[in-house]
């Protein structure tokens, strides 16, 4: 995982449109940075900081900034093969899925709205588990 600066990202952001799903997403350059202006989880558009890469080859993707310390992943990604192989363009992660503002794929979605909260195992409650299991097989 790299910062997002000129030395680290490939994708194109020279204000270019990707349309997936009906849902139209701008990448561009601002004031040294680099934006995404797409539809958020309210439905609203919305404009959001890129601020690490991560990838190289084929795929590089981009964490945003969505707010309140947290970030997310873009579920758009730069395919960084060479052109003649199909590459050099925006890429959607899950082109094969129906997304409308209710996906949680979309952006102002961060895993601390999960409905349901991590469930932490101790050691001691997994090796439990793991001696019951391995007893019952034994018996």
């Amino acid at each position: 995982m790299q910062p997002a600066s000129k030395d680290n990202v490939l994708g194109d952001f020279n204000d270019v449109i990707v349309s997936f799903h009906g849902i139209d997403t701008r990448l561009f350059e601002s004031d040294g940075t680099y934006q995404v202006a797409t539809l958020g989880k309210d439905g609203e558009p919305g404009v959001y900081t890129v601020k690490y890469t991560f990838g190289h080859y084929p795929l590089q993707q981009y964490l945003i900034d969505i707010g309140k310390g947290h970030l997310q992943a873009l579920n758009v990604a730069w395919d960084n093969r060479l052109a003649a192989q199909g590459g050099q363009r925006w890429y959607h992660l899950q082109i094969d899925e129906d997304i409308d503002p209710e996906h949680p794929i979309l952006l102002d979605t961060p895993f601390s709205k999960c409905e349901q909260p991590l469930h932490r195992v101790s050691q001691h409650q997994r090796a439990q588990k793991f001696r019951r299991g391995r007893q019952e097989l034994l018996d």
